[in-house]
């Protein structure tokens, strides 16, 4: 589920089904957790089959959203927790982790700081060599 503060803008892009452009018909619709609706705010092309939707969020809570082109088949539903934390600054507030983390699956761009050391030593090396045709 996204999470976001209240009364902050968040901007929204979305990549249509079958990287369809000029779409006129591409909307977002809200559903407040009180079960009201929110009228039906259209999506602007940014860029070919991506467009943009802005929205700012009055209510703490689950709001419920839906974007929707008849034209062209989209019909995509999510959930939006609204928070009175800013969950953008939240990794500010974690200091310990408590346990070990095995793998972190992603790319570091840029390391912003100075390295004191870097452990270099090599456990042990799988020198299996596959003749192909399995999984390793």
């Amino acid at each position: 589920m996204l999470q976001y503060k209240i009364n902050k803008l968040k901007k929204f892009l979305y990549k249509a089904l079958k990287e369809t452009t000029g779409l006129a018909d591409l909307e977002l619709t809200l559903t407040k957790p009180d079960g009201t609706p929110i009228a039906p705010i259209a999506l602007v092309t940014v860029e070919n089959d991506i467009y943009e939707v802005s929205y700012t969020f009055d209510t703490l809570g689950v709001w419920r959203a839906n974007i929707s082109s008849a034209t062209n088949g989209d019909d995509k539903d999510f959930a939006i927790e609204i928070t009175a934390q800013d969950i953008d600054s939240s990794v500010d507030l974690i200091t310990t982790i408590d346990g070990k983390i095995d793998v972190i699956d992603g790319k570091v761009d840029v390391v912003d700081g100075k390295i004191d050391s870097i452990d270099t030593k090599i456990d042990g090396i799988d020198s299996k060599i596959s003749k192909g045709g399995e999984l390793l």
